[in-house]
């Protein structure tokens, strides 16, 4: 699941134009991994 959710991050900043928002989602990664 981990590998997964890697490749997804990954496949997101590839085809995000937006730093920010791929930023972010790396934020949301992150904080997901403080709380769990």
């Amino acid at each position: 699941m981990t590998v997964r959710l890697i490749r997804y991050v990954k496949n997101n900043l590839l085809s995000s134009r937006d730093f920010q928002s791929a930023t972010h989602i790396l934020g949301l990664m992150v904080d997901w991994k403080h709380l769990r």
